[in-house]
């Protein structure tokens, strides 16, 4: 049975994960950046005041803001990836029966703490990704 919760736990993270940098992610061309660093952002290109604010310098400093929030997506983004490939090889090396219902508790789980409504499309995702990646299942530890 510590097979299982250990499994339920890592797919959980996984599914999280993958949420997340789906909302991050830059590489793929994404266009819309998530709402609260879009408002630190905004925040960030105001903070400084200068005395005779001129168009010029308002520019640099929204500039300055958008390209905080550029690198903050990419730290993200590599944080996640690197996050998904830990959380897949100690995956790798449970040994369970009973995936299809891990994954359930975890989705579950999952749901429970997100807004009410369909599955995220995180979900969905985690499980085609990790689909390939399951151990063997003959035998559970």
């Amino acid at each position: 049975m510590a097979a299982f919760a250990e499994a339920t736990r890592i797919l959980f993270r996984i599914i999280q994960a993958t949420h997340h940098l789906q909302n991050t992610a830059v590489s793929g061309g994404r266009t819309t950046s998530p709402a609260s660093l879009q408002k630190k952002m905004q925040e960030l290109a105001t903070l400084v005041k200068p005395a005779s604010l001129t168009d010029n310098t308002m520019v640099k400093l929204a500039g300055n803001a958008l390209n905080w929030l550029q690198t903050c997506l990419q730290i993200l983004e590599e944080h996640y990836l690197e996050n998904l490939g830990h959380l897949t090889n100690k995956l790798e090396n449970i040994h369970l029966s009973n995936w299809p219902e891990a994954f359930q508790v975890a989705t579950r789980e999952n749901h429970g703490r997100t807004t009410p409504g369909p599955v995220p499309e995180g979900v969905a995702s985690s499980e085609a990704d990790i689909s390939p990646r399951k151990p063997d299942t003959k035998t559970e530890r």
